[in-house]
């Protein structure tokens, strides 16, 4: 989920950051990172939850 936080949110960010083979300090890296490449990502609109 996008709203995790502490370890499985840098876990996440760590992963990404080896495949894209960049570091990413933080979520707003990614974000920046997609928009500049023109990845074909929803960034705006709130995560909807999965249904149980």
């Amino acid at each position: 989920m996008p709203t995790g936080l502490g370890p499985a949110r840098r876990e996440v960010l760590d992963h990404l950051g080896h495949t894209l083979g960049r570091k990413l300090p933080h979520d707003g890296a990614f974000v920046r990172y997609a928009r500049e490449k023109k990845l074909n990502l929803d960034l705006t609109t709130p995560p909807s939850r999965p249904s149980p």
